[in-house]
C-alpha cells in the first residue's frame, strides 16, 4: 500500500504539467530533514505549475492524522507524506488508495 502511494506521488511529480492539486503533510517542520524533504517535494511541484499546500502536524499524531483526512476530503490528486508516521496514519492511507482507486 505505501509503494502504491509513493510510486503515485512520484509518477505525479515527474510526469509534465497539467492541472493538478497536491498535499504535503510533514510530520514536524521544526525538524531541519520533515522541512526539507517538504520543501522539496513543494518545490518540484510548483515548477510544474502545480497547486500545492504543505501542512505541519507539529509533532502530534492526531493532527497528522486529521490533516491526511482533510486532503482525503478535499480529494486532491495527490498526497505527499513527508517523514510521516505510515503506520499510525494506515487508515488514512488507505482510505486514500481507495478513492484513488475508484476514480
Amino acid at each position: 500500500m505505501k509503494r502504491i502511494i509513493l510510486a503515485a506521488a512520484f509518477a505525479a511529480l515527474t510526469t509534465p504539467a497539467f492541472a493538478f492539486d497536491v498535499g504535503i503533510v510533514a510530520f514536524q517542520m521544526s525538524s531541519e530533514t520533515h522541512a526539507r524533504v517538504a520543501n522539496a517535494a513543494k518545490d518540484a511541484a510548483t515548477a510544474k505549475g502545480w497547486k500545492v499546500q504543505i501542512l505541519n502536524s507539529e509533532g502530534s499524531l492526531p493532527k497528522h492524522a486529521q490533516q491526511l483526512d482533510d486532503l482525503i476530503q478535499r480529494k486532491v490528486d495527490a498526497i505527499i507524506v513527508a517523514m510521516g508516521k505510515p503506520v499510525e496514519g494506515e487508515a488514512q492511507l488507505k482510505a486514500a488508495a481507495q478513492l484513488h482507486a475508484s476514480n
